[in-house]
């Protein structure tokens, strides 16, 4: 008698912007009973994703809300398993790997002020050259800027990509000064007592969308075009936008692939580290960054 065959895509793929995928699988001995284990979830937290197969063998991967996805990118590896009962021939499983594509480059919507040398600006007017005010008290001159914009069907097409709204003194009396819109998963930092109550830091950075608490910061609910503007510093650097400190593009971590072939290009030029494949010369950040439930604990403190 044959033995016991699983067969079925070898690849998934959560799209930018998705939340999840499904595969079919079968079995060349029927009846036969399922199970999924995850082999390797990459750089998720077990409480950011499920994963399940039904009795019929399919297999559905889910990203919860605030799942963090690196600018690069998660791989993750499931073993599909299909059995028919004991003894030998009656087994089988398949390696199943599942590709997680970042939701979009860090960055923000039009209209945002940056604070640099001349004033308070718009981050649509920044040019490479012009010196934005730090963090730390010192300027920094702008290496490269970026932008990408959305269309009202990409952003009914892709939910997830839709800019978190951070309300006005949403984290503080005047941080920030006025409605800050940014992109999902830019970091936005946090200093003082929370952060060296809860992680021994004087600062951290968190995601915009892992301080969301449905009352002063929120999601966006609007399919609205936008258009997002990044731009990038010497070294990976706090800013103020609207008077909130945030994140200047860390080209450390990005993926190439979220900009276009032109503006990759640009900044392998701008910063040839990124072509080391050992990665020793890639910039540091310039705090530690949090994973998905830490932000959500320091965004749930008032």
């Amino acid at each position: 008698m044959a033995s016991q065959e699983v067969t079925g895509p070898s690849v998934l793929t959560i799209l930018a912007g998705q939340t999840s995928t499904s595969g079919q699988y079968t079995a060349s001995k029927a009846p036969a009973t399922w199970s999924v284990a995850v082999q390797n979830d990459g750089a998720l937290d077990p409480g950011e994703y499920t994963v399940t197969v039904s009795a019929l063998g399919l297999v559905t991967v889910t990203l919860l809300p605030g799942a963090t996805i690196p600018p690069t990118g998660v791989t993750m590896s499931l073993v599909v398993s299909a059995s028919s009962g004991n003894g030998n021939g009656n087994n089988d499983s398949l390696i199943v790997s599942v590709q997680i594509d970042a939701d979009a480059v860090p960055c923000f919507v039009a209209g945002t002020l940056i604070d640099t040398e001349t004033g308070s600006r718009p981050v649509e007017e920044l040019q490479v050259g012009d010196r934005v005010l730090t963090h730390d008290g010192n300027s920094k001159k702008i290496r490269w800027v970026g932008s990408r914009r959305l269309d009202s069907q990409s952003l009914r097409n892709f939910p997830n990509l839709r800019p978190v709204l951070i309300k006005r003194d949403a984290l503080g009396q005047g941080r920030p000064k006025r409605d800050l819109y940014v992109s999902p998963q830019h970091r936005i930092f946090i200093c003082g007592w929370r952060a060296e109550l809860l992680f021994g830091e004087y600062g951290v950075l968190v995601p915009a969308v892992h301080l969301v608490n449905d009352q002063t910061i929120i999601r966006s609910p609007s399919n609205k075009p936008v258009t997002y503007y990044h731009f990038a510093t010497e070294q990976h650097q706090i800013v103020f936008a609207n008077s909130l400190p945030a994140e200047t593009l860390y080209p450390g971590d990005m993926a190439l692939s979220a900009v276009t072939h032109s503006d990759a290009l640009e900044l392998l030029t701008i910063f040839p580290e990124l072509l080391d494949p050992s990665g020793k010369a890639a910039p540091s950040l310039y705090a530690r960054c949090l994973r998905g439930h830490e932000g959500q604990i320091i965004g749930a403190i008032n």
